[in-house]
């Protein structure tokens, strides 16, 4: 089954410096840059402490870097 997620957006988002982007759980994005630089801090919050996410559940679908 493919949930709404799963699709590419149809067109991007434009954001300037400061903008805080909050992705929910499951949903599927990509970060471009539309000039050569860009700076993005990621903070992740783990939801359950009893249980707290690691780094290999992340679902990579295309990944530039070879992650």
């Amino acid at each position: 089954m493919q949930s709404e997620s799963d699709q590419m957006p149809q067109k991007a988002k434009t954001y300037k410096v400061g903008d805080l982007i909050k992705l929910e759980k499951r949903i599927r994005h990509i970060l471009i840059s539309s000039d050569n630089w860009g700076a993005v801090a990621e903070i992740w919050v783990h939801t359950d402490k009893n249980n707290p996410s690691k780094e290999e559940d992340i679902v990579r679908v295309s990944d530039d870097y070879g992650r």
